[in-house]
């Protein structure tokens, strides 16, 4: 799994000067240049996903190593200004901003809170990474949409229900532990369901996650027409 060891990084002052955040150089500003940007796309594709997809990223990249983003790895220390794991939105504005991909306050605002799923006012590395990775590659990898599927299907039963959902955001989200907490993450959980719902029976399918994700259904066995 992900783990930030504040032992094995150089200090927050000496990755700051790392090459993807120094753009006055100019045999560096271009890809400077193209990483804030992507990092941008990235944040806005984030925000325009269902819930639930957000949250299936944010449990996808919590089963994931360091190896497999070490990249992305690197990119959050360096924002991590006091190394506590944790980065809040002037630290990712002012990072975009110093390679040259910023962009207005109201907009990062709603970035940023697209990204916080935890709603402490702060993205965690999973999430980070969550936000980084590119759905569509994932998509094509049947064993991540898998995993994610069954990090979300907490009972085991094959279908993601609404009591799953809340037991996963009240891991995921301080604010939604205790009765009023609770309640707060049912009514999120019915809200995330329904967006993916296809046949709406109150479950979400293997077969319907895969669909979120652009998965062509599967076809219907031979001999059996497909409903309408």
């Amino acid at each position: 799994m992900l783990v930030m060891d504040v032992h094995q990084r150089s200090s927050a002052a000496a990755l700051l000067q790392h090459k993807w955040f120094k753009s006055d150089n100019s045999e560096v500003a271009a890809p400077a240049a193209a990483l804030g940007a992507h990092m941008v796309r990235r944040l806005r594709a984030f925000a325009n996903m269902n819930h639930m997809k957000r949250l299936a990223l944010v449990v996808l990249a919590r089963t994931l190593t360091d190896k497999d983003v070490n990249r992305l790895r690197e990119l959050f220390m360096a924002m991590d200004k006091d190394d506590d794991g944790r980065i809040n939105a002037q630290d990712l504005h002012v990072a975009l901003a110093q390679v040259g991909a910023a962009i207005d306050e109201d907009e990062m605002t709603e970035l940023f809170r697209a990204s916080d799923m935890s709603g402490q006012g702060m993205i965690d590395y999973e999430e980070f990474i969550a936000a980084m990775l590119d759905s569509h590659r994932v998509a094509l990898r049947k064993d991540a949409v898998r995993r994610s599927f069954e990090q979300l299907d907490r009972d085991g039963d094959g279908y993601i229900s609404v009591q799953d959902l809340a037991e996963v955001l009240q891991n995921e989200r301080p604010a939604m532990k205790g009765p009023q907490g609770r309640k707060m993450s049912l009514e999120m959980a019915h809200v995330m369901v329904k967006e993916v719902d296809v046949d709406m029976d109150g479950n979400v399918s293997y077969e319907e996650f895969k669909q979120m994700w652009g998965i062509p259904a599967a076809p219907a066995p031979p001999g059996i027409a497909a409903v309408a």
